[in-house]
């Protein structure tokens, strides 16, 4: 947490414990997977300073490209090769030019996905789908989460609601796999769009 993203010690830090969180022993990917999530990610995440939202993709792309992960496949097939694409990706993502460019009356569908905790949810992605609300007007609205989630957060009512399942509790890999299911609804969500 302390080291700099493009640090070494960062790398083999954030490779390490993610390669744990793979392994094929059950109590060894358990326990990582709870340190790597609750001591890193959640905490990364709920920061929300410009630091943390250095540190936390750089982390992630790590993570999503450890030994052993069961994405690192899909995100090569999808032109993410290394966490380096990924980290660049999100650079691309963030840049204000971006936001300039963005014309709100002409996005037709917003899909916004849940923090998966409810917790999470009630904090952070209710006010976000409120503000989704107000600044995509004309957009259709799509929820992707667990089913609780959905129906307990209190979104507008022009909000369709997607459930895909997944759980912080389960092993870093099983949450993951919830990626693929998670992306495939949002794939079904876009079909038609260019």
């Amino acid at each position: 947490m302390e080291a700099s993203p493009s640090s070494g010690a960062f790398l083999r830090c954030a490779r390490a414990l993610a390669t744990r969180a793979f392994s094929r022993n059950r109590q060894e990917a358990a326990e990582a997977s709870r340190a790597l999530v609750s001591e890193v990610v959640e905490p990364l995440a709920d920061r929300f300073s410009e630091e943390a939202c250095e540190i936390h993709p750089a982390f992630m792309a790590e993570v999503v490209h450890a030994r052993g992960s069961p994405i690192s496949n899909d995100l090569a097939g999808l032109g993410y090769p290394t966490p380096q694409h990924l980290v660049e990706r999100y650079g691309k993502l963030r840049n204000p030019e971006m936001d300039a460019r963005l014309n709100n009356s002409e996005v037709e569908l917003v899909v916004l996905l849940s923090r998966a905790d409810l917790k999470g949810d009630i904090a952070v992605t209710g006010p976000i789908l409120r503000g989704v609300a107000s600044a995509f007007r004309g957009a259709d609205i799509e929820l992707l989460g667990p089913k609780g989630n959905c129906y307990l957060i209190g979104p507008p009512r022009r909000v369709e609601r997607r459930v895909v399942s997944f759980t912080k509790a389960s092993p870093l890999a099983n949450q993951l796999r919830a990626w693929k299911r998670a992306r495939a609804k949002v794939e079904e969500s876009i079909l038609g769009f260019q």
